[in-house]
Order: structure tokens, then C-alpha cells, then sequence
């Protein structure tokens, strides 16, 4: 049986504001909802999910901005090596995140580029829901702790070490 979901279902698998939806199905090539009877606009679970799966085999080149000046100045080198203290990352070490923390970065340092939160989710498994609490629990901790950058509608990409 073909099962149907709603703007705010299809908005929390795309792990994007609800009032986001509309726009980002145009600019993605979205499937088309259908109207069913008085219940509002619905899409096809099955075109949803194949859509998510053509977005991820075929990402869009993403042109990316500068996030700074720093982005676009000349790299300097420093007169003086810095103190091996000071070389250090505060961070904790990947390997003492939880696992899923472990696999979001896995799949984000595989893509190297901006991916959103479903085709995060649809690398890792089919059973992880980017809407499941566990899963924002864990994209706020690399948030925090600065191993990924998000933006509204672009997703979430690693943060590059250096």
C-alpha cells in the first residue's frame, strides 16, 4: 500500500524548516505533491525516497563562499614554529566521540562537500533517522565542539583541521 507524507514529514526527513520546503523542492527538482481529498497536499513516500537517493548519487556543484578574509588571504608562514603546545588540538580525539558521531564525520570527510541531514542519515544506514533525538544530540556536539559547520540550506560539512 503507496503510504503518503505530509509538508512537515517529508520538511523533518530533509532535516529543513517546514517553511523551507516549498522553495527546496523547486531548487532541488523536488518530487510534486498530490492533493488528496481535503487532507491537504501529500508526497509519495517512494518518490521521496527515491529523489533523496538521486540527490545523493548526483550532488549539484556547490560554488562556495569565503566564510572569511582569512579564506582568501595568502597563506603566511609564521617567523617562529609555534610552541608544540600550542600545536595540539583542544578538541577531544575522534576516536572518543560516540559512534555516531564517529559515522557522521566518516560520511562528511568521505563527501568532502556540503551534504544535508538525510543524505547524512541515507549514508549511514537505513534505519538512522536525522530526525531522531540521538541524532541531534550528536550534529549539536560536532556543532559545539567544532568538528562540522551547518547552514540553513546548504547542510553540514566538516570543519578542516589544519
Amino acid at each position: 500500500m503507496e503510504q503518503f507524507l505530509t509538508a512537515a514529514r517529508v520538511a523533518r526527513t530533509l532535516a529543513i524548516a517546514a517553511s523551507e520546503l516549498e522553495s527546496f523542492l523547486l531548487e532541488h527538482n523536488g518530487p510534486k505533491p498530490i492533493q488528496l481529498g481535503n487532507r491537504g497536499l501529500r508526497w509519495r513516500r517512494s518518490e521521496i525516497e527515491l529523489w533523496i537517493e538521486q540527490l545523493i548519487d548526483h550532488p549539484r556543484p556547490v560554488i562556495r563562499q569565503p566564510e572569511s578574509v582569512a579564506e582568501t588571504a595568502p597563506p603566511v608562514q609564521s617567523a617562529e614554529p609555534l610552541p608544540a603546545a600550542a600545536t595540539t588540538s583542544a578538541l577531544p580525539a575522534r576516536e572518543l566521540l560516540p559512534t555516531l558521531a564517529q559515522e557522521i564525520l566518516q560520511v562528511l570527510q568521505e563527501a568532502n562537500d556540503w551534504l544535508h541531514a538525510a543524505e547524512i542519515a541515507y549514508r549511514i544506514s537505513s534505519d538512522v533517522s536525522c530526525s531522531a533525538g540521538n541524532w541531534n544530540r550528536m550534529i549539536r556536539r560536532l556543532k559545539t565542539e567544532h568538528w562540522i559547520i551547518s547552514h540553513p540550506k546548504l547542510g553540514y560539512r566538516i570543519r578542516s583541521r589544519s
